[in-house]
């Protein structure tokens, strides 16, 4: 059958296939209904990227179901593998082998030195399955580098789960790949499932969708003349059409009949519907062309059809009891009427040439026959010779059988699919088919109970593994009442860990589940056991928001037993529940000391992303310590395992935020505030949200602008009542907004009983350094003795707040409550050590905030050397923070500032330390001409107070100075002069042209002050981007009030801009940016009117904490060339 029409789908695909060759990889999805021509629009597309020199790889997706997870994947990967010499594989393979393994075994038969996949409990499930999927898309992006790659996924609405997420990996990394990727689906069955819908909704949203309609009348008319090799007459085009509502296949296979039962013969072109016999149906016309088989032939196609799609020869011959020399014999006739083709290159199989085909044969089976045929089909299969490489397809079809008897051979193999589908990582497949196994069970004869409760524990560890928490809680409270039933204690603890696999960080203790690991301990016994050990160290991690002292005693009880029995696997999980049960200001010593030895069983039980985790709460609490050396060498190894992982929550860019904060780079630190927050709501990182607060809430107070702030803040402790340092940083926000009372009688309803409210938990220390702070901003003596005296004992820690920011020392404070008492001596040793403390960890802003309250007291004592000290100190202070830009710092030092002469500063400034300075206010300069870049290592972690000074300057120029066209999270805004060509119209070249350069001369300045990076112009065009969205934001609200100004001062000459933001990771070839990101960006600006800044949904939700941006409500709109619909915002400015 020709080829017929789908002109526009055919050149956009061809067009991607010419972007994949030139290394702009694409994704193209292809839907519509069965027979609408899906695959035959694919299979043009991929030829010609075969006629170009690409490889073409097809994946096709099982029918009639039992295919293992990933098996559109599995086939594209075999085919890679097949054809690759070893040097190319190694290359391809890139440090990936091992996850690959996972999934094609057969790998190991050409590498075979490739170690065994270890199978890990410790370790968030799904960071496993992430290094997985990002190994499969290197594989196949550097293969790509070999040979361009084009890649047909077809028939996605039967793939598992598994396969769309990995499709939706690919999808998101094509940039820079010589790759084109084409899925094909059905939508209406697409949409019978929320997960599949959803996945490929996503994906979609990085590629272009093609919908196949009917075809037109013409298109009907040209297919009828390309097969039947006749002029139709427009009537008989217009009844085909009619009839088939212009579906190719239907169509084909009308004609088909009307050729065979002599219906196209020219004196009949013109005939009525009734005349010709059109079929109703596609299975109807099927049925009809099925006639001349004989019934021999028939029967031998309707068993295979209950095979599926794709069937063996093997299996056919033993499932339909005739001889194989028979069966080939009796398949000739359906080849020859292209019902059935041999599959290419694999002798003995065979391919129904549609997929309606199969269905009309399979669904005209009766029940009884249909359930006998997949029984005979499960004991084909399982008698195989690679029976054990099929549990899937053996399942499904025992399964299917299952109402007629084997219910035993039914769960069994599920379960055994379910056990090889977690170890591939594919735990929605287990999940899948531990629910099948328990559908089945409910056919058995006899009481299952046992095996029923074995199932639902299964079932609820699957999906807990998925990541489906509240699916499992579910199914595990199932199994808790199975096994209470039965009296089956260790089952019963099982499901009760298990579905308190979720640990509260919001305050608030699980009473219910408190209950329940209760009476698990008390069917165990007071025997030691693994299982005892943990549902003990479970029980007191449960119990740090009500009852902390019992807790850690508990989890000290699940060391000692796991310690007793010798279990490894038990003793990690107990020390890391006794490390989080000593989350107070206290426990720091045996805090190091748990985590220390959990990293160390950790890596010997091969539990590397574990270690890994407990790596990144070990270095806050080093940072505590003041260990600065310590710190060094756990942030190295950290960063150095977070890359070789491939940790998909990467913490190492809130690692990146608080060393910006602490340095008091805040454009820095607001940017990778930002990218983790992107990050970690992609990964799914707990508490993520939170992190970003913490991390921009502290830009605000150094910005001074706490007060814009607060909204956030008020919501936070509205949905976080529990946590008290919300409340605490509150008062903060309340003393910089000037609203003195309230924030004094919130500090009072803190202060309360001496601040017994304020819980010794994990967050009691930078909870008392804010309300210390506070305290002495609002000069309170009476509680600052309070508070001296509880902070005391803390004196030489550093306070950090949930694992995301460092205050600096506790001595800063200190000597702010000693400054405040008059205890001048005490002060001054307080503040003397805060600068040694805040320079061994690098602190720069606390440092500089800790010799500005030094300088201050030292003016007031006005003791023998106090004035030169503290004029050395108000030096060094106003240097920071006038290089950084630090506002708060800036209003401190004004008042001291005010008390000193220019000249008294200028002569105390050390002529080497100002060189410093000045060379590095020329880095920007130095990084253009020498390639610098301003990237932090951990040797920056230590150093005199000179050095950390300089490099915190240098860092303060480091958002211009880097590149930002590296491929790395930026938002991107483009301006754009709407209506320019009137402009030029009605003033002339000349003229147009001098308003145009004002224009851009406006433009450069508002991008330059708000830290932005040109990229380029584009006649009145401009791209820029910043590593901060509400810096991007605030320029465009900066540039529209610019030309709002200049069109009241010119107004015979109006010039409306247009503005659109989105931010996202571009491409980065030759100095300029490609990439969805920039289309986006575009596509965005295209809708806005002269005046308007538009932002995407992205951008809108990344500033809508900092309360100084407004935004109208959102706009669902269409996005040219782009699948969807998106919501985007105008700025209100």
């Amino acid at each position: 059958m020709a080829f017929v029409n789908r002109l526009r789908e055919l050149s956009e695909l061809r067009a991607g296939v010419q972007d994949a060759l030139s290394g702009r990889g694409r994704l193209f999805t292809i839907v519509g209904e069965p027979g609408i021509g899906k695959s035959s629009l694919a299979d043009e597309a991929a030829r010609s990227g075969a006629d170009r020199g690409a490889g073409v790889f097809w994946g096709r997706c099982w029918e009639g179901g039992g295919a293992p997870a990933y098996w559109p994947w599995i086939q594209v990967l075999r085919g890679l593998i097949n054809d690759a010499d070893r040097i190319n594989l190694a290359k391809w393979l890139s440090g990936g082998a091992s996850e690959i393994v996972q999934i094609v075994p057969e790998l190991r038969d050409v590498l075979p030195e490739l170690p065994v996949p270890r199978q890990t409990s410790l370790s968030e499930p799904e960071q496993a399955r992430f290094r997985l999927l990002i190994s499969a898309v290197a594989f196949l992006r550097h293969a790509a580098e070999t040979q361009p790659l084009v890649i047909v996924l077809d028939d996605l609405h039967v793939a598992d789960s598994t396969s769309l997420m990995m499709l939706m990996a690919l999808a998101r990394d094509l940039r820079g790949a010589r790759l084109m990727l084409i899925g094909t689906y059905r939508e209406t069955e697409m949409r019978n499932s929320d997960v599949l819908s959803g996945l490929i909704a996503e994906a979609e949203r990085e590629g272009t969708r093609l919908p196949l309609r009917g075809l037109a009348e013409s298109d009907v008319g040209q297919l009828i003349e390309s097969a039947a090799g006749i002029s139709p007459a427009p009537s008989l085009v217009s009844m085909l059409e009619k009839a088939t509502e212009g579906n190719p296949f239907f169509l084909s296979e009308i004609l088909r009949l009307m050729a065979a039962e002599g219906q196209l013969a020219s004196e009949l072109v013109t005939a009525s519907r009734r005349q010709l016999r059109i079929p109703d149906s596609v299975r109807e016309s099927i049925s009809r062309r099925m006639l001349p088989l004989s019934a021999e032939s028939r029967q031998v196609l309707t068993v295979a059809s209950v095979i599926g799609s794709e069937f063996d020869l093997a299996v056919l011959e033993t499932a339909s009891e005739i001889p194989r020399e028979r069966i080939v014999e009796l398949l000739d006739a359906p080849i020859r009427l292209e019902l059935l083709t041999e599959a290419e290159g694999i002798f003995g199989r065979y391919i129904f040439c549609h997929a309606l085909i199969r269905d009309a044969l399979y669904e005209a089976l009766p029940s009884k026959q249909r359930l006998g045929l997949h029984r005979r089909i499960a004991d084909a299969i399982r008698d195989a010779h690679d029976a054990e490489q099929r549990p899937a397809e053996i399942a499904y079809h025992y399964c299917a059988a299952a109402p007629a008897g084997d219910v035993e051979s039914a769960v069994e193999y599920s379960r055994r699919s379910a056990q090889v589908a977690a170890r591939q990582l594919a735990y929605e497949e287990a999940a899948r088919h531990l629910n099948t196994a328990l559908e089945v069970l409910r056919f058995a004869h006899t009481e299952k109970e046992s095996l029923r409760g074995e199932l639902l524990l299964a079932l609820g560890e699957a999906q807990t593994k998925a990541g489906h928490l509240a699916e499992a809680r579910k199914t595990c409270l199932l199994a808790v009442d199975h096994a209470r039933r039965l009296r089956q204690a260790d089952r019963f603890a099982r499901a009760v860990v298990t579905a308190g696999r979720s640990v509260s960080e919001s305050g608030t203790t699980d009473r219910s589940l408190v209950a329940l690991l209760t009476e698990a301990l008390d069917l165990l016994g007071e025997s030691d056991s693994a299982v005892r050990a943990q549902v003990v160290a479970r029980l007191g991690v449960e119990l740090y928001w009500s009852d902390r002292a019992r807790g850690t005693q508990l989890c000290q009880q699940a060391v000692e037993i796991a310690r007793r029995i010798n279990d490894q696997h038990s003793l990690v999980i107990a020390l890391w529940a006794h490390h989080l049960s000593l989350r107070n200001p206290d426990s720091l010593g045996q805090r190091l000391a748990d985590a220390g030895e959990v990293i160390g069983i950790a890596e010997q039980l091969g539990e590397n992303d574990f270690a890994l985790e407990v790596r990144f709460y070990r270095i806050s609490d080093l940072l505590e310590s003041g260990d600065a050396s310590a710190v060094e060498v756990e942030l190295r190894e950290y960063l150095r395992a977070e890359a070789e992982l491939k940790d998909r929550f990467k913490r190492g860019l809130l690692l990146e935020g608080m060393r910006a904060l602490l340095d008091g780079c805040l454009l820095e630190a607001e940017g990778a505030a930002q990218r983790a927050l992107i990050a970690g709501r992609e990964s799914g990182r707990p508490l993520a949200l939170n992190s970003f607060l913490i991390q921009t809430g502290h830009v605000y107070w150094e910005r001074a602008r706490l007060q814009d702030f607060e909204p956030s803040l008020r919501d936070f402790i509205a949905q976080n009542p529990l946590i008290t340092f919300g409340r605490c940083a509150l008062v903060q926000c309340l003393i910089q907004a000037g609203k003195t009372r309230e924030a004094r009688e919130a500090f009072i309803s803190l202060a309360a009983n001496d601040f017994q409210s304020i819980p010794r938990d994990w967050n009691w220390l930078p909870s008392m350094f804010v309300l210390a702070d506070v305290c002495v901003e609002l000069g309170d003596r009476d509680y600052a003795e309070v508070l001296y005296s509880l902070l005391y004992p803390y004196a030489s820690r550093n306070a950090v707040l949930g694992y995301v920011y460092c205050y600096g020392s506790v001595q800063f404070v200190l000597g702010r409550l000693a400054a405040l008492l008059g205890h001048q001596e005490e002060a001054a040793q307080h503040f003397e050590a805060a600068i040694a403390a805040n320079q061994r960890i690098g602190a720069v802003i606390w440092l500089a905030h800790s010799e500005c309250e030094y300088a201050a007291l030292l003016f007031t004592r006005a003791g023998e050397g106090d004035y030169a000290h503290a004029l050395k100190l108000l030096v060094s202070a106003n240097r920071v923070a006038q290089t950084l830009q630090l506002t708060r710092l800036q209003n401190a030092l004004q008042v001291l500032n005010e008390n000193v002469s220019a000249e008294e500063l200028k002569a105390t400034v050390d002529p080497v330390q100002a060189k410093t300075f000045e060379e590095a206010s020329t880095y920007k300069h130095l990084q253009r001409t020498k390639g610098l870049k301003g990237e932090y290592s951990s040797g920056d972690l230590v150093s005199d107070a000179t050095d950390l000074t300089a490099k915190a300057a240098v860092a303060s120029i480091r958002d211009l100075a880097t590149d930002h066209t590296l491929e790395r999270t930026v938002t991107i805004l483009i301006s754009d002069v709407e209506d320019s060509a009137k402009l030029f119209d009605k003033l002339g070249d000349l003229r147009a042209q001098e308003i145009i350069r004002e224009h851009n001369e406006i433009v450069r300045v508002e991008v330059a002050r708000h830290g932005g990076k040109e990229i380029k112009t584009m006649g009145d065009s401009f791209m820029v981007v910043f590593s901060s969205a509400r810096r991007a934001v605030l320029c465009a609200i900066s540039i529209q009030r610019a030309f709002s100004r200049y069109e009241k001062e010119h107004g015979d000459q109006p010039l409306q801009v247009r503005i659109g933001l989105h931010a996202g990771e571009p491409i980065n070839e030759s100095d300029d940016l490609f990439g969805k990101a920039v289309i986006l960006a575009a596509r965005i600006t295209a809708l806005a009117r002269g005046g308007e800044i538009l932002v995407s949904s992205l951008l809108r939700e990344l500033t809508e904490n900092a309360g100084d941006l407004r935004f109208d409500e959102a706009k669902e709109v269409e996005l040219k060339g782009l699948s969807g619909f998106y919501r985007v915002y105008r700025v209100i400015w």
